[in-house]
């Protein structure tokens, strides 16, 4: 009897409980942003005065907006941080890996979330600056992009509950140094490739569910997983051998970490739904009952057969 128990709560487990850190199958996306698609986008550029002479800093951005909004709507919105490579003025390039999340254009309809886009020129760099970590200094490209975040939220019907962050490559990296300037703004963040942030400033993170994913050789951002980890955070490290530098398709395709974010609510009492597990949905609670029911009318039969 116990053992027909226990095999049933393993295989109940094996169906709802997380991927295993296998090798991905995800193919590699790298497919050219079509102007069909960035026009799923609106275009838009942020604009603020910089420096002793105030002179103009121009960010452009790409903001999707989910189709059809009713006035009473709220939706989640996420933050992508590009990757080295990736910005530039054109406002387009940014949104290259972006098809994964909006996998069937012909349905729009159906994502119900913001997804906005900043474009840097310059990258990272500077906001990741050790001298400038926890700056506010108007010449941090980070800091910009936190003001274009409260704009946006200002003025679009966003769910400020659940609100996330992702990046990839050195985006990813900047997401350790947002998130820790920011904790009380995101209910989730999904990493890619980001290497190692500040491990000093760790615990900042600890009321973020954090889903990382990094290839084969994790070392830094182990390091970074595990300060979070003994500051209580609640975070999991994703690893898979890629023979390209990216583990974002991984996240995305193989492993639905959009699915993941959408679940997680900003201070939630519970995280429902911890990271690297599968998205929680309220029909998965009928297959526990029916997994016992077919493993205790094996163990019967068998039990049955051997008493003949």
């Amino acid at each position: 009897m116990w053992t027909t128990i226990a095999t049933t709560w393993i295989f109940a487990g094996a169906l709802l409980g997380a991927p295993g850190d296998v090798a991905a199958d995800a193919r590699v996306f790298d497919a050219m942003i079509t102007e069909q698609f960035a026009d799923l986008f609106e275009a838009k550029e942020y604009v603020v005065s910089t420096g002793p002479n105030q002179e103009k800093l121009r960010i452009p951005y790409r903001l999707f907006v989910p189709r059809n909004l009713k006035p009473a709507e709220r939706c989640p919105l996420l933050l992508w941080l590009h990757g080295a490579g990736d910005g530039g003025p054109d406002n387009r390039r940014q949104l290259k890996y972006t098809p994964m999340l909006l996998k069937d254009i012909e349905h729009l309809e159906k994502y119900r979330f913001f997804i906005l886009c900043p474009s840097v020129t310059v990258g990272w760099t500077d906001a990741l600056d050790p001298a400038k970590s926890g700056a506010t200094d108007a010449n941090d490209v980070l800091a910009i992009t936190y003001e274009l975040l409260q704009e946006t939220m200002r003025e679009q019907p966003v769910d400020r509950d659940r609100v996330y962050l992702t990046g990839i490559c050195s985006g990813g990296n900047a997401c350790w140094e947002l998130a820790m300037r920011h904790p009380e703004v995101f209910a989730a963040m999904v990493p890619t490739t980001p290497g190692c942030g500040d491990r000093s400033r760790a615990a900042r993170l600890a009321n973020i569910p954090i889903w990382a994913f990094e290839l084969e050789h994790p070392e830094g951002v182990k390091e970074m997983v595990d300060a979070v980890e003994q500051a209580g955070g609640n975070i999991r490290l994703t690893t898979a051998a890629f023979q390209q530098h990216d583990s974002w398709s991984m996240a995305f395709q193989h492993y639905d970490a959009m699915a993941w974010m959408l679940d997680q609510r900003r201070n939630a009492w519970i995280c429902w739904t911890p990271p690297g597990h599968r998205a929680w949905r309220w029909w998965h609670i009928l297959t526990v009952p029916s997994v016992f029911v077919i493993v205790a009318g094996l163990g019967w039969m068998s039990e049955r057969r051997r008493r003949q």
